[in-house]
């Protein structure tokens, strides 16, 4: 992937992350208590997104259906 499209991406990355992260990650522990899977529009392509979240550490996957969709690992 070129840095322009990395950029162009980048925001949509962001906000998919920080809606999955508002929503499972609640203060103190900033972990839920049973890991969570779930799907949520694509904030890039409105394609399905499906993302998990560990218990044990917090940390999210997500991955768009489609190609040109958002995805991150370990965040």
């Amino acid at each position: 992937m070129t840095t322009t499209a990395f950029l162009h991406l980048q925001p949509k990355i962001a906000q998919a992350l920080t809606r999955v992260k508002l929503a499972h990650c609640a203060p103190p522990a900033f972990r839920p208590a049973a890991d969570v899977e779930g799907v949520e529009p694509c904030p890039r392509c409105g394609s399905k997104l499906v993302f998990t979240v560990s218990a044990a550490t917090g940390l999210s996957d997500g991955r768009c259906t489609a190609a040109c969709g958002v995805r991150w690992a370990a965040q």
